[in-house]
């Protein structure tokens, strides 16, 4: 039951540090719009003091209007370049912290299977009985549902957010000169991933009684695996009462209490 407990804590914190991770890109978005808007005015005044330099001498050199050619590509780019390094350091970022906070609710299912393993190469090794044998299989069966359910519910932990969360902002910042092709077509992306995540959120809500797989729901202790799938405190229980039974070293025992 502290496993239990300790897992929906993590859950939680999973919640929050998303909600935060949200908040985070669009203050990324805001600052982008910002840069862009100080781009703009540079150019707009630096084009103005081309003006009027051009009036004062009263002529148009064509080297000026290049130069004005070579200032608006580049300002193009840089839309672009800040664009594909906004969305690689989001990424990275995003991988990083989910990568971290989900090794921290997985990690001991992988101990203990390693643990598991181990024992039924002892097993092997000193030709116990086939029935320890299938025991520890059972276990290792019952490791990796319990495993299977907690992937499962950190992919549901919250819902993929949504593009008009951002759309205001991105709106805000007036690319549509600057790839207009790709915007018609990214909309259309986000017209389907809008409804994809519709669907697939209002199939999770039907489906949430019959697949949550929360610690205090899908892994509930049980003695009958076939019934209902065990829980990682019954399941260290049972290998504890293994190690026992076996008369392998201590050790492994005061490794089990830290899981």
């Amino acid at each position: 039951r502290e496993m239990e407990e300790k897992a929906n804590q993590k859950m939680q914190e999973i919640k929050e540090s998303q909600g935060n991770t949200i908040k985070q890109l669009k203050e990324t978005v805001q600052g982008l719009k910002t840069e862009i808007e100080t781009i703009k005015k540079t150019q707009h005044e630096g084009m103005l003091e081309v003006e009027k330099l051009s009036k004062q001498s009263g002529t148009t050199d064509a080297s000026i209007t290049n130069r004005i050619r070579e200032m608006e590509d580049r300002i193009q780019e840089g839309y672009r370049d800040g664009i594909d390094a906004g969305k690689a350091v989001t990424l990275q970022q995003g991988f990083n912290q989910g990568y971290k906070e989900g090794a921290e609710v997985i990690i001991n299912y992988g101990l203990l299977r390693g643990t598991l393993s181990a024992l039924l190469s002892w097993c092997h090794l000193h030709g116990n009985s086939s029935t320890l044998v299938s025991k520890i299989n059972n276990l290792l069966d019952a490791v990796g549902q319990c495993e299977e359910c907690v992937l499962k519910r950190l992919k549901s932990v919250a819902p993929q957010p949504q593009v008009t969360d951002l759309l205001d902002s991105i709106e805000d910042m007036d690319l549509c000169h600057v790839v207009p092709a790709e915007k018609k077509i990214d909309e259309v992306k986000d017209e389907r991933l809008c409804e994809n995540s519709a669907e697939f959120n209002k199939n999770s809500d039907k489906s949430h009684i019959r697949t949550d797989c929360s610690h205090s729901e899908c892994c509930r202790t049980q003695e009958h695996e076939h019934l209902e799938k065990p829980s990682l405190t019954w399941i260290l229980e049972q290998t504890a009462s293994l190690v026992k039974q076996l008369g392998v070293s201590v050790d492994v025992l005061q490794h089990l209490r830290q899981l």
